[in-house]
């Protein structure tokens, strides 16, 4: 199985396990599940950042996820401060 990766050291790109996890929709509402997110400058238009999520009942407003719960590839990377790694 191939794990999630970074590219570019900002872009998520799933492993399959996850990607067929994910509601391709905004999470709005009573939405509960895994959902992707992206970041865009809206100077140029172009995605900055873009990751993973989760909401529950018991996380209303959702939460990012650190790492992967099926490869356990770390998607948080993009997240750290320079020179933390």
């Amino acid at each position: 199985m191939e794990n999630c990766r970074i590219d570019g050291g900002r872009i998520l790109a799933p492993c399959r396990a996850l990607d067929a996890e994910i509601e391709h929709t905004s999470p709005s509402g009573r939405f509960k599940g895994i959902f992707a997110y992206t970041l865009t400058n809206r100077k140029t238009g172009k995605i900055s950042r873009s990751g993973v999520g989760i909401k529950t009942a018991a996380t209303p407003k959702g939460v990012l996820l650190n790492f992967c719960p099926w490869c356990g590839e770390n998607v948080g990377k993009m997240w750290e401060a320079e020179g933390e790694a």
